[in-house]
């Protein structure tokens, strides 16, 4: 094989190498677009969850005071009363203690 066979045949690795490198680019910004998007999604469906779970905490306690307005005189109630009351509280605290953590990340 000649120098200019030789020369020939590197210059056509060169071009095709090019060619693998722009589509390999284009397929990387393709992904890169469809990261951020999904990121996005994510973003608020995260957003939806923490609003479904303050919604389903208010509604615990509002069941939770609807049941125990009655309950003054039952002391049994009123004792599963305060324990739900101080579940909802704990559940409250790991809450809080989650949100702090996310937004440590």
């Amino acid at each position: 094989m000649g120098h200019i066979e030789a020369l020939s045949e590197i210059q056509k690795k060169i071009e095709q190498l090019g060619m693998e490198n722009r589509r390999l680019m284009e397929k990387l910004e393709k992904i890169s677009a469809e990261k951020n998007e999904l990121e996005e999604q994510l973003r608020v469906l995260e957003g939806q969850e923490n609003q479904l779970e303050k919604k389903n905490l208010n509604l615990q306690i509002a069941q939770t005071l609807k049941e125990g307005a009655g309950l003054h005189e039952d002391s049994q109630k009123t004792e599963q009363l305060k324990n739900h009351i101080d579940k909802l509280m704990k559940e409250i605290d790991r809450c809080i203690h989650l949100l702090k953590y996310d937004n440590e990340l």
